[in-house]
């Protein structure tokens, strides 16, 4: 018999219906941010070239006096805070040959709401679902995600989202990993190879276990810091080795505690990802010993 769909309880898929409500909103907020620098942009104004973030509170201060319309370029340069007061020299040129006008004003403070908006709903989003996984036991599982180098409790909360506290469903790492669609393709017929691509799978846990990766590429846990990832390749298989653990790691199985022969096998790889999985696999082990 064909084997049925996974199909989560209804607490996970409101769980879900949070997470990906959260991401999609985030993605407004960048969509916002993006355009309030192409108008400064366009108005002449280089503030994004030398902060580094200008939705910071310097940038923010910035951006307000601007918006008045009263200051000089050398007073709101003076709004610098912190290391950006460093930048004041070159904040000024930024500023002198602005050409903001009333048009401008009016489409940033358009953007500016609406992200201000955006960013009180992600606020309430966020609520909702740390109460959604107190209210169903899961912040054991959510913290113990969180051990992973990568992986914060947003991430975690996503993944959780996406597959459920119990791992029985899928059987073994590989198969999440080949549902999730982070495991390479293995096409290879008499002999010869065809396209290693990665399999479709389950997008918005694929995203987030790939930003998880690149995170933990960012760190300085042990062996990670050797595999950065350089290409795309190391991702897919960082993401790969995050689905593996996932699935020996969110059982949260108590009978399982002190029996090493139920732990991960070694994972297999070559070229730059080798300390990564290895990492990836001394991670595990030492998760297991924990519960």
């Amino acid at each position: 018999m064909i084997r049925p769909s996974f199909i989560p309880p209804p607490a996970v898929r409101e769980l879900r219906d949070l997470t990906r409500l959260r991401r999609g909103v985030l993605e407004q907020a960048t969509q916002e941010r993006n355009r309030v620098e192409k108008v400064l942009e366009k108005a002449n104004v280089k503030l994004s070239s030398v902060l580094s973030d200008l939705f910071g509170v310097s940038g923010q201060r910035m951006l307000e006096a601007l918006l008045e319309g009263r200051a000089s370029a050398a007073e709101i340069a003076d709004l610098a805070r912190h290391t950006a007061r460093k930048k004041i020299p070159a904040l000024v040129a930024a500023l002198e040959q602005h050409q903001l006008n009333d048009h401008h004003r009016l489409l940033i403070r358009l953007h500016v709401d609406h992200l201000a908006f955006l960013e009180n709903e992600i606020h309430t989003i966020d609520e909702a679902i740390a109460k959604q996984i107190r209210d169903h036991g899961w912040h054991p599982h959510q913290e113990l995600l969180t051990t992973i180098p990568g992986v914060g409790p947003t991430s975690a909360a996503a993944i959780l989202a996406e597959v459920g506290p119990d791992m029985s469903v899928f059987g073994s790492e590989k198969k999440i990993s080949a549902w999730a669609g982070a495991c390479p393709g293995n096409a290879v017929s008499a002999g010869v190879s065809g396209s290693t691509r990665r399999p479709q799978g389950n997008a918005h846990l694929k995203t987030t276990l790939s930003m998880c990766a690149i995170a933990a590429s960012h760190t300085t846990a042990g062996a990670l810091t050797a595999a950065r990832l350089a290409s795309s390749a190391t991702t897919s298989v960082a993401s790969a080795n995050l689905a593996s653990l996932l699935n020996q790691q969110v059982r949260m199985r108590f009978q399982r505690k002190g029996n090493p022969n139920n732990g991960p096998k070694t994972p297999r790889t070559t070229g730059s990802s080798v300390s990564l999985c290895h990492y990836t696999h001394m991670l595990s082990n030492t998760l297991y010993c924990t519960i």
